[in-house]
């Protein structure tokens, strides 16, 4: 687990895109949206927090009562890892917000750029604006 976390994110964007690529799914939100979800350190902080927040008893309990697996997830754990998956959400957010050079690679359509690739081209744009070609100098 801490080999995976210690991996940086941007030397797992071209493998990335090649496997979007064979599949088919660059130039589309979930290019940037299922790498930015699926991460180590989210995992490890579920793992981390489950093994604290919800009690075995409280699970044997509900077999006892009757409750399968998926209800006993369901309606008794799900609620008790409210918070993790919060804060698991908000940092895939803030890491897909801040994310630069994924959605450069993967995004060809300019409607679908982010705001961090799209106030670059922008400022590309006004940069160049306002200066006379050279071939029109004489």
């Amino acid at each position: 687990m801490l080999g995976s976390i210690s991996v940086p994110g941007i030397a797992l964007a071209i493998p990335q895109f090649l496997l979007f690529a064979h599949v088919g799914m660059t130039n589309t939100p979930w290019a940037i949206l299922i790498p930015s979800f699926i991460n180590p350190f989210g995992l490890y902080l579920m793992w981390v927090f489950t093994a604290e927040a919800v009690p075995t008893g409280l699970l044997e309990a509900a077999k006892i009562d009757g409750a399968g697996e998926f209800r006993t997830f369901l309606q008794i754990a799900l609620p008790l890892l409210a918070p993790a998956s919060v804060t698991v959400l908000l940092f895939s957010f803030v890491s897909i917000w801040n994310n630069y050079f994924l959605p450069l690679i993967m995004l060809k359509d300019p409607a679908w750029y982010p705001l961090t690739v799209g106030i670059n081209q922008w400022n590309k744009l006004g940069s160049t604006a306002g200066t006379a070609p050279s071939s029109r100098i004489s």
